[in-house]
C-alpha cells in the first residue's frame, strides 16, 4: 500500500489517520534504562531540555553518554504545576533500572534550588560520587504513579491537539497517590493522545479520560490493552511485542513479575521476523521461567507519519505472534 484512501488525504491530524486505517501501537515504546525528568517552563523547543540554561554546560556530555557510550537514557521536561511545583526551585525525577530482571523503575526525587539543577544532574549522570551533597533535596516518594501526558504541540499539532484535553481531564482525577504532568515529546505523536507512566514505565496511546482506571488501577478487560498499549520500556521493541501477548494471556498479575527480553534472532534487512526470549519470575519467587517467541510481519499499510495538510504519509509493517512458548 503506498498511499492513503482518499477520504483520509484531507485529514489533518496524523493519529487521526492512525486510527483510521487501523495501525497497532504496540512495539512503539522506546527501550531505555534511564530516565530524567526536568521540570522547565513552557514554552518549548523541539529540544525542550536544550533551552534550559543551568543544563547547557552539561548538554555536550550528557549526548556524549547516549550517542556515543550508547546508555539508554530518556530526558523529558514537565511543565510547573501550581499544586506541585515551588517558586525558585526545580523537581527533578531520576528513574533507573534496578536490576537485570525488574517490574518498575527505582525512582529519585529531588526538589533543587534552579541554581543547583546542572550541579545536579551532573552528579546523577556523571558524577555519581558528588550525589551524597544532594540527598538533603530529596523528597518522599508517597505518590505511587507519575502519568506524563505529551502535550508537546512544536513537535506535532496532534499532541496539544489531543493530549491537553486529555491533561485537563486527568489532572482533575489526580490525588495524593497519583500525579499527572504535562511533558514533552517521546515520540508516536501518530498515537496521541500519547503518554508514560512511571515508575512501571509503560507507554500508552490513544488514551481516553476512562482508560486512567485500566492504567493506575489496573481494572478492566485486558483485551482492551491492545487498543492502547504502545509496550514497556525496560524491553526492546520486538520483546514488547511479545511482552503483550503474555500479559493478556497472563493476567493482570503480570504487572508485578519481574522480567527482562533479549532478542536472539532477527532479520535486520527486511525486518520480517524476530525471535525473542523473556525470562521472568513472579514477585516471591515461586514462579520462574523463560517465553520464547517469534514474532512474524503481519504486512504493511500506509499512515500518516506526521500531521499536515495533507498529512506526510508513511509505510509501516505490522507485526503478530506467530509462536509463544513457556519454559
Amino acid at each position: 500500500m503506498s498511499s492513503l484512501p482518499n477520504h483520509l488525504t484531507q485529514c489533518r491530524f496524523c493519529s487521526d489517520v492512525s486510527q483510521a486505517v487501523g495501525e497497532n501501537p504496540i512495539g512503539t515504546a522506546g527501550h531505555y534504562d534511564y530516565w530524567l525528568v526536568v521540570e522547565l517552563p513552557q514554552p518549548w523547543s523541539e529540544m525542550a531540555l536544550d533551552q534550559s540554561e543551568a543544563l547547557k554546560p552539561y548538554l555536550a556530555q550528557i549526548k556524549y553518554l547516549v550517542y556515543q557510550k550508547g546508555v539508554k537514557l530518556r530526558p523529558l521536561a514537565i511543565a510547573p504545576d501550581a499544586d506541585y511545583s515551588q517558586p525558585g526551585y526545580t523537581r527533578v525525577l531520576f528513574y533507573r533500572r534496578p536490576a537485570t530482571l525488574f517490574s518498575h523503575y527505582t525512582r529519585e526525587e529531588y526538589l533543587i534550588p534552579d541554581a543547583e539543577l546542572g550541579h545536579l544532574v551532573s552528579a546523577l549522570l556523571l558524577e555519581p560520587e558528588k550525589r551524597s551533597n544532594f540527598y538533603g533535596y530529596q523528597q518522599n516518594k508517597d505518590h505511587h504513579y507519575d502519568l506524563f501526558i505529551c502535550t508537546h504541540g512544536n513537535v506535532d499539532v496532534a499532541c496539544s491537539r489531543y493530549g491537553y484535553p486529555l491533561y485537563q481531564a486527568w489532572r482533575k482525577q489526580a490525588n495524593s497517590q497519583i500525579r499527572v504532568w504535562r511533558c514533552s515529546h517521546f515520540g508516536g505523536h501518530r498515537f496521541a493522545p500519547t503518554a508514560i507512566s512511571l515508575p512501571d514505565g509503560r507507554y500508552w496511546g490513544r488514551l481516553k479520560p476512562e482508560t486512567l482506571n485500566l492504567i493506575t488501577n489496573r481494572e478492566g478487560n485486558l483485551r482492551d490493552l491492545k487498543f492502547y498499549y504502545r509496550g514497556w520500556t525496560g524491553l526492546p521493541q520486538w520483546a514488547q511485542i511479545a511482552e503483550q501477548e503474555i500479559w493478556v494471556n497472563h493476567g493482570w498479575n503480570w504487572f508485578h513479575y519481574l522480567k527482562t527480553g533479549e532478542v536472539l534472532d532477527a532479520d535486520e534487512t527486511n525486518q520480517q521476523w524476530a525471535k525473542v526470549c523473556i525470562p521472568y519470575s513472579s514477585p516471591d519467587g515461586t514462579d520462574q521461567g523463560v517465553y520464547k517467541a517469534t514474532i512474524e510481519s503481519a504486512g504493511e499499510l500506509t499512515t500518516a507519519g506526521e500531521s499536515g495538510s495533507p498529512p506526510h504519509t508513511a509505510v509501516v509493517k505490522q507485526y503478530k505472534v506467530t509462536a509463544l512458548t513457556p519454559s
